[in-house]
């Protein structure tokens, strides 16, 4: 079986209400449990943040599980009388790609944002593990020149079957680029992360990358996250009970010189 091809065993429902990019699906009758066999492989069914798809044709329309719940649910909110027949399970997608499969060179046309919408009554199929590593592969622009490897697996997609996630580095160091969250919830162990793999890469299959990387780390977090591949400075000496890590920063005195201060509340 080729990648994206129509295959009947992994329909899970059919789509009863298109809202822009949002659509609601119910899950097929044959659905008893949340997973599904196929070649093999059990596939996880309305999983939050796990993709699927739509077919039209060799087109494809991909979007993200947000919500499984029962119709009973809709009606009791509604106000509505619950019929013996609403017991149906409902999902809703967030639909936010297109691709078209050329299946002469094996590859998937990758195209963020839907222009074309499914209607009601289409089937809605899940994707298989090799199906998502081509499709988060498109969507990571997969390198042209096979030379120079600029992407650099740092970790796993939620959802995804632990396909693997790739940061491409030209990209990313070549222009501006933040991690985002609320306080606790990873951020500078995603830094550490990302980094970490990025000294541990090898463009070409053979050689260590060696970038210079420098890192203004007002609350000391980075230092033990690297230990003896890291060069520690600090810019203070310590006050009170704190611990006097790294080597006192020397600036050169430079008269007529400009000095910015650049303040940040937290690293990452």
């Amino acid at each position: 079986m080729a990648n994206f091809d129509l295959v009947a065993d992994l329909k899970v429902g059919h789509i009863v209400e298109v809202s822009g990019t949002t659509i609601r699906i119910e899950l097929s009758g044959d659905v008893t449990e949340l997973t599904r066999s196929h070649e093999g492989r059990v596939y996880s069914i309305g999983q939050i943040g796990s993709i699927v798809k739509v077919h039209f044709g060799r087109r494809l329309v991909f979007g993200f599980v947000t919500l499984l719940r029962m119709r009973s649910e809709e009606l009791i909110e509604q106000g509505q009388p619950i019929p013996p027949e609403a017991d149906q399970r409902v999902m809703e997608i967030e639909l936010f790609a297109e691709g078209v499969w050329q299946g002469a060179n094996g590859t998937l046309k990758f195209t963020r944002g839907v222009s074309t919408y499914p209607l009601p009554r289409q089937g809605v199929y899940l994707l298989t593990r090799d199906e998502t590593v081509d499709l988060y592969k498109s969507a990571e622009a997969q390198l042209h020149d096979e030379a120079m490897d600029p992407l650099v697996p740092f970790a796993t997609y939620v959802g995804a079957d632990s396909a693997r996630c790739r940061a491409n580095i030209d990209k990313m160091f070549g222009m501006h680029c933040a991690v985002l969250g609320s306080t606790g919830s990873g951020k500078s162990g995603a830094v550490a992360a990302l980094l970490h793999s990025v000294l541990e890469h090898k463009p070409n299959g053979t050689d260590l990358c060696r970038p210079r990387i420098v890192i203004i780390d007002p609350h000391g977090e980075y230092g033990q996250a690297f230990g003896d591949r890291a060069v520690v400075y600090r810019a203070y000496d310590p006050i009170g009970h704190e611990q006097a890590q790294g080597e006192p920063i020397k600036l050169p005195y430079l008269q007529g010189a400009y000095i910015c201060t650049i303040g940040s509340s937290r690293v990452g």
